[in-house]
């Protein structure tokens, strides 16, 4: 259960609504599930507000987080984020945005979907972008998500290719130690 307390992160908005989409969460302020891994990083990054600390003004990209109940610290005094820790948070939450992206993009590839007549259908890259924007609620006339969807796409297939042929190579090179 969360605290009334939170923690203001600058989150560009495509994350945000990631964030919102993968956890269904439209309040306001955002709420990670118990006991999930944010939470604990939260837990152990945050600290009490430094001396002379002026809160920013409003902005859209400012990201509310609502502090869960702490084992060790109490949320009302521990809400802050140094410079440093933020950037640590927003890159570990940009590395689940990837990690979760790049599992969608291979179930998409991976399971074709059979028609009536007995063709497989398989989804290209503009097909699959066009899923995945309209799976995680980003907006569909956005050229932003679209190319940020592309091009992790297109990096995920440049990943697999390299990976296949990394892994070819080298059981090649296993047979020939054995032959």
């Amino acid at each position: 259960m969360a605290s009334q307390y939170y923690v203001s992160i600058n989150l560009d908005p495509h994350y945000q609504r990631f964030l919102r989409s993968q956890f269904v969460c439209e309040s306001e302020v955002f709420e990670f599930p118990s006991r999930h891994r944010f939470n604990t990083m939260l837990e152990h990054f945050v600290i009490t507000k430094p001396h002379g600390y002026v809160a920013p003004e409003e902005e859209t990209s400012l990201f509310k987080i609502a502090l869960p109940n702490f084992e060790y610290k109490n949320p009302a005094h521990f809400r802050y984020l140094s410079t440093v820790k933020e950037a640590v948070f927003k890159s570990k939450i940009k590395e689940f945005y990837d990690w979760i992206i790049q599992e969608r993009i291979s179930k998409l590839m991976k399971r074709p979907e059979k028609r009536e007549d007995g063709n497989m259908i398989t989804l290209d890259r503009q097909q699959c972008t066009l899923v995945l924007i309209d799976e995680f609620g980003f907006d569909a006339n956005d050229r932003d998500s679209f190319d940020r969807l592309y091009k992790l796409f297109t990096r995920y297939k440049k990943k697999e290719v390299n990976r296949r042929f990394t892994v070819k190579k080298k059981g090649e090179k296993e047979l020939s130690k054995s032959a």
